[in-house]
């Protein structure tokens, strides 16, 4: 009899316990399914970084502190270009898997452990990239790491809501989007980024500024260089007058715009804002912050009244030839240094050259002759113009009448170059001319006067 009590007991005992197992079997795996189903879709919405997604299907109240944190977070409208590219790579790579066995369900609370796989950008981040591109490459191929996530959930009208958003083990996730990217940028690299058919001197007219206080160089870049704002680069800008340093710039942020112009007044050498320029050769050279040169480009500057001595007590060479600073003037003074004498010619032996630069109106050919060291060979290339008087002098350079090229002439050892034109017509007023080199810089000018 007690064998039997004792075995039913246990059947009874064995049976309930199945039962409620079962039952409880049944509850929580239904529950569990809704909760694995619910953490996938956090998981996915944590990836995508959709702050108005995870806020809305979250317990989180949209106009907390911690729901504008978020949203700080994620809002990448203040993110550069480069930062996006980044970030949007590291969410690529990122996988995810549910730890079903972690999942726990206490009547209307639930979690589950989510395990996330960053591809390793720390450990990308320690080398230095040329650009974004590379940069996003090297991510693809990087190594990986886990970083776990406890997702919590309440249950709401029957559905898991995740609870734990926006808290600060969730808003670690996203440490990523604050990582310093370190992109290399290189003198040669910004002299590619260059515009050089925007670029140019601001005002200028053919290469040379006339009766100026200000010289601006704008340099014009491709949008590219906004990719760059990030590394807080500064740049500067020196200019030179006929080869020394005159002024340096304040720091420029490269980056900021597709324009950068490099200007100086008067005033910042120390003139009076009106004062003008003095004639010579000016240079604006485009500086990295290490004083390695990015890129130079150089102008003239020219005086429009050649026919009164303009001072400033000649070349700079020790001694002025005859009638230098009066009828004729060097801009380069490396080309300065290789001339031995100068001047107007009687080219045709008539006796038209009445004074020394002044041609009777019988005049066939105006010729300025300049003999050079013997050292200094170079293909020379010239241009006359005609002013009727100083009024007309800008209009004279701007439109040449006759254009040639001046190779050297050697004979009874003398090196020389002659300069000649012959007009069509002969008319009274002022002849100009202006002599440059290969490479479009200019030498020197002067003028010849018809009476």
């Amino acid at each position: 009899m007690f064998s039997n009590r004792l075995k039913k007991a246990i059947s009874v005992f064995m049976t309930g316990a199945v039962l409620l197992s079962c039952s409880g079997c049944l509850n929580s795996g239904g529950g569990k399914k809704a909760v694995i189903e619910a953490a996938d879709k956090l998981a996915s919405n944590m990836i995508s970084a959709n702050a108005g997604k995870l806020i809305k299907g979250s317990t989180l109240d949209k106009d907390s502190t911690e729901a504008d944190d978020l949203k700080s977070i994620l809002d990448d409208g203040n993110a550069s270009k480069n930062q996006k590219a980044f970030s949007n790579a590291v969410e690529d790579s990122m996988e995810y898997e549910i730890d079903e066995r972690s999942c726990k369900i206490n009547r209307n609370k639930a979690s589950v452990d989510i395990i996330f796989t960053f591809p390793d950008y720390d450990e990308v981040l320690q080398d230095t990239y040329k650009n974004i591109d590379a940069l996003t490459k090297a991510l693809k191929k990087a190594d990986t790491f886990e970083q776990p996530f406890t997702a919590e959930f309440e249950k709401v009208d029957g559905e898991w809501i995740p609870s734990n958003v926006a808290t600060k083990e969730f808003l670690e996730f996203y440490a990523y989007k604050n990582a310093e990217l370190k992109l290399e940028l290189t003198a040669e690299m910004i002299r590619s980024f260059i515009n050089r058919t925007l670029s140019g001197f601001w005002l200028a007219q053919e290469n040379f500024y006339i009766d100026t206080n200000f010289i601006q160089y704008d340099f014009f870049f491709d949008s590219v260089v906004y990719d760059y704002v990030d590394l807080g680069l500064m740049l500067h800008f020196n200019l030179y007058k006929d080869g020394e340093i005159i002024y340096t710039s304040p720091d420029m942020h490269f980056g900021e715009s597709t324009n950068m112009p490099c200007r100086v007044d008067a005033d910042d050498l120390g003139l009076g804002f009106f004062d003008l320029f003095d004639t010579g050769l000016y240079s604006i050279e485009l500086v990295m912050p290490d004083g390695e040169s990015i890129d130079t480009f150089s102008v003239n500057v020219l005086m429009s009244d050649p026919f009164t001595n303009p001072g400033g007590g000649g070349s700079g060479s020790g001694s002025t030839m005859d009638g230098e600073w009066i009828y004729y003037v060097f801009v380069d003074e490396a080309f300065r240094q290789s001339v031995l004498e100068a001047g107007w010619i009687d080219y045709d032996d008539n006796g038209s050259l009445t004074g020394d630069y002044i041609y009777s109106d019988d005049v066939e050919t105006m010729a300025f002759k300049i003999k050079v060291e013997g050292n200094f060979d170079k293909t020379l290339y010239y241009q006359y113009g005609y002013a009727k008087d100083e009024n007309s002098i800008e209009d004279a350079l701007q439109n040449p009448l006759y254009t040639d090229v001046s190779n050297r002439k050697s004979e009874a050892g003398e090196n020389y170059y002659i300069f000649d034109y012959e007009p069509l017509e002969v008319k009274e007023g002022y002849y100009i001319f202006v002599v440059a080199d290969d490479e479009d810089n200019m030498l020197m000018y002067g003028f010849c006067e018809v009476s």
